[in-house]
């Protein structure tokens, strides 16, 4: 049996480990938190969550999700190694390291006094050094103990121009990742996927900055990794109103948009934005996999199919201490 056979074979054994995505959905119409601290007990996430009073810390349901999709993906990653789908997966992974990474320069370069000591998110390791990284002193260290490649050569950059551009930093960090991910991926079978992959991360990038308010110039590096019809709608759009506008005419967003758009003008504020634009690249990425059952696809998507996992029981949780419409939560994870 071919390697590659092989993780198709044992992916189905990996995938039957996942919780199904329509009883998680089901949590969100458990009136209480009894009842929701036992379901939820009841399935391998019980080993993170010791009391019911753990529900109601969103930082520590955070952890926990994020700890278990960490078990999830180092038992795929040993399987998967010396493979194109295992350096896939890494290469996808250290998008982890890539916001850890952030994290860490933002809090070196703006030191203030009373800040406590940086939030690490607990899933890392896929960018060579990045423990010794994140416990460096000085901001110097950083481009010393990065490999060799895009993310080094930005960060060495930036800090030699002597600028405090955070935004900039914070966009040429993504850009960096992305032009080195990108690179490796169209010379591989894997291109598909991470086409894919990068116009979502891009269109992240744009969205959020267009939130905030920030000049376009700020996140014009990453139309780059935008489709041409994408692209091409996009070029007149200076607002986040805008862009989910344009959006809409668009066979690959219009989903998303459209979601977006309907929370955007009730509430005023685009708060599943990180999800919505998660949940279409699971559905896409699904749908691939479902379509070549036996390309290096189906492997790569149990990671995906993990994360979703991951994002939908935090949903769930995080939804009910907001206080969202137990029905709008269910709805939110009905994928496209």
């Amino acid at each position: 049996m071919s390697k590659e056979s092989y993780l198709v074979v044992r992916t189905h054994g990996l995938m039957t480990h996942l919780l199904n995505p329509d009883k998680i959905r089901s949590w969100a119409m458990i009136p209480d938190w009894e009842s929701l601290f036992k379901e939820i007990s009841s399935t391998e996430y019980g080993m993170f969550i010791e009391k019911q009073e753990d529900l109601k810390s969103a930082d520590k349901v955070t952890d926990v999700t994020l700890r278990m999709l960490g078990r999830r993906v180092r038992i795929f990653l040993e399987i998967s190694k010396g493979d194109v789908v295992g350096e896939a997966a890494v290469r996808y992974l250290a998008k982890y390291d890539v916001e850890n990474l952030k994290r860490k320069v933002f809090s070196l370069v703006i030191r203030r006094e009373g800040i406590s000591e940086e939030r690490f998110l607990p899933i890392s390791g896929f960018i060579s050094n990045i423990d010794s990284i994140l416990r460096v002193s000085d901001v110097g260290q950083i481009s010393d103990l990065l490999p060799q490649g895009k993310l080094r050569d930005f960060i060495s950059t930036w800090l030699s121009s002597g600028q405090m551009n955070i935004p900039l930093l914070d966009i040429g960090i993504d850009r960096a990742y992305l032009t080195e991910t990108m690179t490796w991926a169209e010379m591989t079978k894997m291109r598909e996927v991470f086409r894919i992959y990068a116009e979502n991360y891009a269109l992240g990038v744009i969205l959020r900055s267009q939130l905030m308010g920030a000049e376009r110039e700020i996140y014009s590096s990453m139309f780059e990794f935008l489709s041409q019809n994408v692209r091409k709608v996009l070029s007149e759009s200076n607002t986040f109103e805008e862009s989910l506008k344009a959006l809409l005419s668009t066979e690959a967003h219009k989903s998303m948009a459209s979601e977006l758009m309907e929370i955007y003008e009730k509430y005023g504020v685009p708060w599943t934005l990180d999800l919505s634009l998660f949940k279409e690249f699971f559905s896409k990425i699904r749908s691939l996999a479902r379509m070549k059952p036996l390309s290096p696809i189906f492997p790569f998507s149990y990671i995906v199919a993990a994360e979703w996992e991951s994002w939908a029981v935090r949903t769930v949780i995080l939804g009910k201490l907001s206080g969202i419409e137990p029905e709008k939560i269910y709805d939110m994870l009905s994928l496209y």
